[in-house]
């Protein structure tokens, strides 16, 4: 599924995919894909001119954590912790970065949706319009990173239950 939001100095608006040359006249767009299907991440690959390497990354998952600059733009994998019942599971995220556009693909993670649908409610708008999709990349690095505490946090409960 791909979902799109544009933003600029006025504001936040969400695009059908179908709509995507006018969200990038709009200003810097977010193209979250979440369970994204080949045909959609080709249809990508072809409109952003996207690095074969990255592609069959996406592709192919069980990568490592990494940041690749391309001519065009920047490709990062990241890994996110997630509670699935009592096993902490990672699940990736592929990032794509240019200076108005982020991509990200990802099987479907919370708090990469959280952070969309934030960005669609207004919740973040204050600081994004002067900020470019670098901003974008940022908050979903922080996002991550904060999932980490969390997991963390339970761990280190768990380790003072034991010792006592």
């Amino acid at each position: 599924m791909i979902k799109i939001i544009a933003y600029n100095v006025g504001g936040q608006k969400e695009y059908e995919p179908t709509a995507l040359d006018d969200a990038l006249n709009f200003g810097t767009v977010w193209i979250n894909l979440v369970n994204p299907t080949k045909k959609e991440i080709r249809f990508l690959q072809e409109k952003f001119q996207l690095h074969q390497l990255a592609i069959e990354d996406v592709l192919h998952k069980g990568q490592r954590t990494k940041i690749e600059d391309y001519e065009t733009h920047l490709f990062a994998v990241l890994h996110a912790l997630k509670r699935v019942d009592s096993e902490v599971k990672l699940e990736e995220i592929f990032v794509f970065l240019t200076d108005k556009l982020l991509i990200s693909i990802h099987d479907d993670l919370n708090v990469i949706n959280d952070i969309f649908a934030r960005m669609l409610k207004g919740g973040i708008r204050h600081t994004l319009p002067s900020q470019g999709s670098d901003f974008l990349f940022h908050l979903i690095i922080d996002a991550i990173v904060d999932g980490y505490f969390v997991i963390l946090d339970e761990v280190e409960d768990k380790i003072s239950t034991l010792e006592e």
